[in-house]
This record gives C-alpha cells, structure tokens and sequence, in this order.
C-alpha cells in the first residue's frame, strides 16, 4: 500500500450496487451506506471514512486496492441490494485490502419494515468481524454475545475502553455506560459484567465507595447476573474472581475450576 495507514484498524464503507438501478433501490442504497457509515464512526479505535469521501465512488469501476490506497484504508465493506415489492434483499462482504481475503460475508433477506434492524446487524457483525484487531482478542469474544441491541453494544464497547484506562474518572464513565447499555437491553450479559467491574475497583481499587460492603455486595450480584445470562469462561472467571476479593475464597477455587472446565 502507498500510502500510511492510520494508526486505528480502518474501513470504508464504498457504495453498494443498486441490481436493478431502480430510484427506490438508489435511495435505499444511500441510506443504509450512511446509517452503517455513522454506526462505525461511534466505535472507539476505529478509523472510519466519511460518507462523502465514499460517496464519489459511487457507479464507478476500480481496484479494490487503489481506493484502499487513496483512502488510505485497511479494510472495505461491500455490497449490494435490491428491492422487490416490500423485501429487499443485501449481499455484503468486508475486505481486507492488504491481503485481498475476506474477512466476512453474508447475505440478508428482510422486509422492508426491517431495515433498520439489518442495517445494525450488518454494523455489529462487522465490529464482531475485526475483534481481534479491535480489541486485541481480550475482550472482542465477551462484548460480541448477547445483545442484537446494536447501541447497547457500542456503549459497551466504549465502555471498555474507558474502563481499560484505569482510573476513577474513566471507570465512573463506564459504569455509567454500562448502566445505559442495560436499561437498552436487560439481558446483555457484558454489561453486567462490566458493571461488576467497575463495582469492585469502586471498593477495591479507588476505594471512592461510600458504602464498601454494600458495593462488593452489588459486584457480586452484577456478576452472578453476568454468568446467569451467559454461562461461559469469561464471566464465570470473572464471578470467581469477585469471590476471591470478597475473601470467599472456597467459592473462588470452585469458580476457577469451573471456567478451566469450560475453557
């Protein structure tokens, strides 16, 4: 590649193809392009084109690798769509320009009226797509599971991020963010986890809690929600560790054995 890439994994989302050049297909294209462009542009350590550097693309022939270089991308989304009656119907695939693989692909046939919801499935699932570039493989598996509440995700995407910063000011941020992304979603087991994070760092680490028991007591109830939601390594590790800190030290042992079982 030509140019340097930035520093953030990068991706820009190039116009779809209208099938059957239709103005309804046309304006649908351009919506969708936009609404998962904007999506994107919210996910912390991503670097994300704009729409209109996007936009020029649109109707003409080139090389994957020439707009990766005069973008100055890694990796491309896209697509096509086409309308018949009220179902549409998305072809889309995400490219690493480097190599020329694909990174992931899929296919969605929806109503009309679904559209939104299959515009956030296209977004979280490549999110999901880049994970490990994104988030180094630590975290990328636990934030991915649970929710198809595509704001609920980005809160808890960002809220790790915050949380990974280490101090009080960030981790109040993704408590909060956490909080947000349960009221969206109740069932979503990584913001619980989260939530239980920041709860015993609160006592444990800040020591900031104006109630100390009663925050370990919160912790361990976030992370036991966590693990009733998602039985799986990571939150039940998690659960064993919030033991371990309330000196329930007999109920740590047995969770760690658990989450060895399971992984």
């Amino acid at each position: 590649m030509t140019y340097a890439l930035p520093d953030e994994p990068s991706i820009a989302v190039m116009p779809f193809k209208a099938i059957g050049n239709s103005e309804d297909e046309e304006l649908l294209v351009d919506g969708v392009l936009a609404s998962i462009t904007t999506a994107l542009s919210k996910t912390p350590k991503l670097f994300t084109v704009d729409y209109a550097s996007t936009s020029k693309y649109k109707g003409e022939e080139a090389s994957i690798k020439d707009i990766a270089e005069e973008l100055s991308v890694r990796y491309l989304l896209l697509g096509d769509l086409q309308k018949s009656g009220d179902q549409i119907r998305v072809n889309v695939k995400l490219i690493d320009a480097l190599s020329g693989e694909n990174v992931w692909a899929d296919k969605y046939d929806r109503s009309i009226d679904d559209l939104f919801a299959m515009q956030d499935d296209i977004t979280r699932e490549v999110i999901k797509a880049l994970q490990v570039e994104l988030y180094e493989g630590e975290y990328g598996k636990v934030l991915a599971r649970g929710t198809n509440n595509l704001e609920a995700y980005l809160k808890i995407v960002k809220g790790y991020q915050y949380w990974q910063a280490g101090n009080k000011e960030s981790d109040a941020i993704a408590q909060r963010l956490a909080q947000e992304a349960i009221e969206l979603d109740p069932n979503y087991a990584a913001a619980y986890s989260l939530l239980a994070r920041t709860q015993w760092r609160e006592v444990v680490v800040f020591r900031s809690a104006k109630e100390p028991e009663k925050r370990m007591q919160e912790s361990l109830e976030s992370a036991l929600k966590s693990v009733e939601l998602d039985y799986s390594a990571d939150t039940i590790s998690h659960l064993g560790w919030v033991y371990t800190l309330m000196k329930q030290f007999d109920k740590g042992v047995e969770t760690a054995e658990q989450g060895l079982a399971l992984n």
